[in-house]
């Protein structure tokens, strides 16, 4: 009888009771503890290669890749961005953005050159960054005249969230969803991998 009632429990569910009652519930447990950090893609190293060389945080690069191309080296915009990070460049035939190496270091050449560009017009290390996100996404052009129209209209150029409140004269929608989208899946690849080390 005892085993009758045993098995018309657990076919209720009500047998998991004693197991989970001493655990917390899953959204309050650290990521790590039900999570198993794993590849990014099969562009990891070159990813930590490329990013290292340059200078830049690689989990950052990841993020930047993610939203550019889902990791796939054929893809290509309407513009002419080409491969992982989306690039173009005067100085290789479009054919030759498509080696993951070649694309990678353009690409983060490129992100540590707008970061530089943008470090001493940002009000601290987290505004640059989406100011060099936004230029990555829109252009180094677009970002200068949205900070100089900010300032122009009595705004805060320095901060990304004054230049957002610009319309018209500032960033698109689909840039403001760019630098948001990006900065999210970097948080999330750092929670995963805590060390910037590419070891």
């Amino acid at each position: 009888m005892r085993t009758a009632f045993r098995i018309i429990l657990v076919l209720l569910g009500l047998m998991t009771v004693p197991f989970t009652a001493n655990r917390e519930p899953l959204s309050e447990q650290p990521v790590e503890e039900f999570i198993e950090p794993g590849p990014i893609s099969v562009y990891d190293e070159m990813i930590r290669s490329a990013s290292d060389a340059a200078g830049v945080d690689w989990r950052l690069v990841a993020a930047i890749i993610y939203h550019e191309s889902r990791f796939h080296i054929s893809a290509s915009s309407d513009r002419g961005a080409t491969g992982l990070m989306q690039v173009r460049s005067a100085r290789y035939e479009p054919d030759s953005l498509l080696d993951p190496a070649t694309n990678l270091q353009v690409g983060t050449r490129y992100l540590r050159r707008m970061q530089k560009m943008f470090s001493p017009m940002a009000a601290d290390t987290l505004e640059c960054l989406k100011f060099a996100l936004a230029a990555y996404n829109a252009g180094e052009g677009k970002m200068l005249r949205n900070i100089e129209n900010a300032e122009a209209r009595g705004l805060d150029g320095s901060r990304w969230d004054e230049i957002i409140k610009l319309s018209p004269g500032g960033p698109s929608n689909a840039t403001k969803a760019y630098v948001e989208g990006v900065l999210d899946k970097y948080r999330e690849y750092a929670l995963l991998f805590p060390s910037t080390s590419s070891k």
